[in-house]
């Protein structure tokens, strides 16, 4: 419980109306989940503004609302409750529901937080610095794209969807009260740039925080480039001065991160990259105002850009554990998570390669490293509906320049037309007609299947290890990795 007449004191900026001498017993943005007692925090969302849900969290209860300042709502003169103003209700949201509780704070402030951020390779690198972790003996867990990773204090592993990459403030602080009671000392999680931006994980202290790389995505919700890196630098401008920034060299953005960073930064730069279908043996070259070491690693995940995510996991991890002298060899057996550059090998000999490449950058890096290894590289792949539009074009065109075979199909259309899509894809080819169009996804599986030969490898990229594809508002059951496997028989391949 929380005293509402200590408000000013958490919050800091904030105007409070009416009953003050009472307590809450939680915070909700969401207003199925008020309860008598609660605090109902009014969020104006890009789609939703919850401001118009106020009468709504009264009538189940609510001892308390806080708005916007500006959003032109008063409370009824018959209310008995609490009103507060704050300047920003999303900032709110995550300081509450932290403090709203002794046990909530002690758990979230107890554990040990790495965050990774980037356009691309959040996934891997989280998850591999989760696996090092583990196998020093670290109860870690993960929060991702993937979902919730970590093995309960019964052993049982668990594995379950938060519908986000960053979860928001109150389901991510409810996660950290479970990690500590199940025994989880430390988390790894991955930060993506709305979570930043809005303010999802502001009373998060991390210890070692990893830039990967910024590359174009997301403009439909950030507008520009700037804003988009701004976003994410959020993550090293926050970090308290004994922590760790570990930032990879590739790109110019990575000077940006670490503007106005207090903490010890760590620049990583990989070179001397030498892979094969086996994959690659590269250096790590790290330096910091307090070391400068080289590292010789090797890996078994294909293309340089792994060779990367590999190199800033384990420049991670050496700040977390004092196990350093066996990290190398734990690097150089490291797999990697579902649906990220996974291969299912097929029985005419082709391979099919599954990879969440949904970036202009990302598709890019998929391609250029699986072109040396095959004469006939086909790649099948879509455009995400109510995202970003800008990209499309400039992936069609880059499957056109690294493919054998372009076969653009359907990737979680959500409320636009799926042909629609296919045709802003199409419009940056400059031989579209070449282009085999089918908006039905599994279908388009198939049919490169069908058309591969003994040497030939199919990407299918965009949606890696979700399973389900957005369509119209809903979400129904599919999977890249189940059409490859359900399709391997005689018949098909």
């Amino acid at each position: 419980m929380m005293l509402l007449d200590r408000l000013d004191q958490i919050l800091g900026q904030c105007t409070i109306r009416g009953t003050v001498h009472t307590s809450i017993t939680g915070v909700t943005d969401v207003v199925g989940n008020v309860m008598p007692g609660m605090m109902y925090i009014a969020i104006h969302g890009t789609k939703f503004d919850g401001h118009s849900c106020i009468a709504e969290a009264i009538r189940k209860g609510a001892s308390a609302v806080c708005v916007q300042t500006g959003s032109n709502y008063e409370p009824h003169n018959d209310w008995q409750g609490a009103w507060v103003e704050v300047p920003d209700t999303r900032l709110a949201l995550a300081v509450l529901a932290k403090n709203v509780s002794a046990s909530v704070r002690h758990a979230v402030d107890s554990l040990v937080w790495i965050g990774v951020t980037g356009t691309n390779g959040k996934t891997t690198v989280a998850n591999l610095i989760v696996t090092m972790l583990r196998k020093c003996n670290v109860r870690a867990a993960c929060i991702g794209t993937i979902g919730v990773d970590y093995v309960d204090a019964s052993g049982k592993p668990i594995l379950r969807p938060t519908g986000y990459t960053t979860p928001h403030a109150p389901v991510l602080y409810d996660l950290a009260v479970e990690f500590v009671k199940n025994g989880i000392t430390h988390v790894v999680m991955e930060v993506s740039s709305h979570a930043l931006h809005q303010h999802r994980v502001a009373g998060i202290s991390y210890a070692v925080a990893v830039f990967t790389n910024l590359t174009h995505d997301h403009l439909d919700y950030h507008g520009t480039m700037e804003n988009y890196a701004m976003a994410k630098q959020k993550l090293f401008t926050g970090l308290p001065r004994t922590s760790w920034a570990v930032i990879s060299t590739v790109g110019p953005d990575h000077e940006t991160m670490v503007q106005h960073c207090r903490a010890h930064v760590e620049l990583v730069r990989i070179g001397n990259i030498r892979a094969d279908r086996g994959g690659s043996a590269f250096t790590v070259q790290s330096r910091s105002d307090r070391f400068f070491s080289t590292h010789h690693l090797h890996t078994t995940l294909l293309g340089d850009f792994n060779a990367v995510n590999v190199g800033l996991a384990f420049r991670a991890v050496t700040h977390l554990t004092p196990k350093t002298d066996v990290l190398e060899e734990i690097a150089s057996n490291l797999k990697p998570p579902p649906g990220r550059l996974e291969q299912i090998q097929l029985p005419n000999g082709s391979v099919a390669v599954v990879d969440y490449a949904h970036t202009p950058d990302a598709l890019e890096k998929a391609l250029q490293t699986l072109r040396p290894l095959t004469n006939h590289l086909v790649v099948v792949f879509g455009c995400g509906g109510n995202r970003d539009a800008t990209k499309r074009g400039l992936m069609g065109r880059i499957a056109e320049q690294q493919a054998d075979v372009v076969i653009i199909t359907s990737d979680n259309p959500r409320d636009e037309d799926p042909l629609a899509i296919i045709d802003d894809v199409r419009s940056g080819m400059a031989s579209a007609n070449k282009a085999h169009v089918e908006p039905d996804r599994e279908r388009a599986i198939r049919y490169a299947l069908r058309i591969s030969g003994s040497e030939s490898i199919i990407l299918i990229a965009g949606k890696g290890h979700e399973a389900y594809q957005e369509v119209a508002g809903l979400k129904m059951p599919f999977s890249d990795r189940d059409v490859v496997r359900n399709s391997i028989n005689p018949e098909t391949v």
